[in-house]
């Protein structure tokens, strides 16, 4: 009998795919069948959240890939796949809120929080992640504290190739490369130092984190700084995707290690 599929949406064939390539071998090798799906080039979540809208959301989003004649990168992933193959689906996009391609009536805030509430069940329609600013968030780290290496927030109007540059200059020393374990480890850590500075706690577990750090209590959290600083603070999806998936042991082999030797970042205090 064919194995269960996982399927990840991404939206592109370089960074994007790479980071959840080398996620899936490094976490999930040997423990399911997975399908990692492409977007076109130049193509974003509020592109996919206008093609979803005209069938008012009903169409399934694989078939929908499946059946986009300019998206030649999916149509090969997915081919011979039955899509009932497919039990999980998870989306990782970026944030995007400097290019949000959609009619200047609609809000790119209030859209993003409809497709994560809408995208909330990975065996439902699918379970939607955000990076902030974008994808390159992952490499963004500095070993050892909560800060980001380009900073805590990064200012909404600098984002785009800005953010690219500044995030390869200042970030880890990998971003260019395929990441080893010692790299992910430290990338999760420092995920679970930046969600103490998030939410404005001094100390955080696996309990709280699984009750109070949703994907929209998060956003919620971006949004109020996007108000406030017209900024976002920068984290990835991916070690929050892990992080979610997995039980409690994972957290405290990978969250909890070497605590001590962690710093936080006073301007978050």
């Amino acid at each position: 009998m064919d194995k269960p599929i996982k399927c990840f949406i991404v939206e592109g064939e370089d960074r994007d795919y790479r980071f959840i390539s080398g996620m899936i071998s490094t976490f999930f090798k040997g423990k399911y069948e997975s399908v990692t799906v492409c977007l076109p080039a130049e193509q974003n979540i509020y592109m996919l959240y206008n093609k979803l809208k005209e069938d008012n959301f009903e169409t399934d989003l694989i078939e929908l890939l499946r059946e986009d004649k300019n998206n030649t990168a999916a149509i090969r992933a997915l081919e011979g796949i039955e899509r009932q193959r497919i039990d999980e689906i998870y989306l990782f996009f970026d944030y995007d809120i400097h290019q949000d391609n959609l009619p200047s009536a609609q809000n790119p805030v209030e859209v993003l929080k409809s497709m994560l509430e809408f995208y909330s069940n990975e065996t439902e329609h699918g379970k939607l992640y955000l990076s902030y600013p974008m994808v390159e968030a992952l490499y963004d780290y500095r070993d050892g504290y909560c800060e980001a290496a380009t900073d805590c927030w990064f200012p909404v109007n600098e984002i785009g190739d800005y953010y690219k540059i500044k995030a390869g200059q200042y970030g880890h020393h990998s971003s260019r490369h395929m990441l080893r374990y010692e790299e992910w480890r430290e990338i999760i850590a420092v995920f679970g130092l930046r969600i103490q500075c998030l939410f404005g706690v001094d100390r955080i577990n696996h309990t709280f984190f699984k009750d109070n750090v949703t994907t929209t209590a998060i956003f919620d959290r971006q949004k109020e700084f996007l108000l406030q600083k017209n900024a976002v603070f920068v984290l990835s999806a991916i070690p929050e995707f892990l992080l979610d998936y997995f039980r409690s042991s994972f957290w405290n082999s990978h969250v909890n290690r070497h605590r001590n030797k962690y710093n936080h970042c006073p301007k978050n205090n």
